[in-house]
């Protein structure tokens, strides 16, 4: 049985005031988690889209993120 992989991009909301890139985060995570659970791309946002009863637009999320290439296996 393979396991198909789905890269799902990670969002951090709210920039920090230290100019913090997408460069310095994914070395950061990389070495303190497992290496099914790294990260491989991402996207900062101001604030996560959010709807009136406080659940997370993930919709809206998706609409949001650049499109980049996918790799061999990859789910949408």
């Amino acid at each position: 049985m393979t396991a198909t992989r789905c890269r799902t991009p990670a969002w951090c909301a709210g920039r920090p005031p230290t100019g913090l890139s997408e460069a310095e985060v994914m070395p950061y995570v990389a070495e303190r988690v497992a290496p099914y659970k790294r990260v491989r791309r991402g996207t900062f946002l101001d604030a996560v889209p959010r709807a009136a009863s406080g659940k997370i637009l993930r919709r809206r999320l998706r609409d949001q993120r650049p499109e980049q290439p996918r790799e061999a296996g990859e789910r949408p």
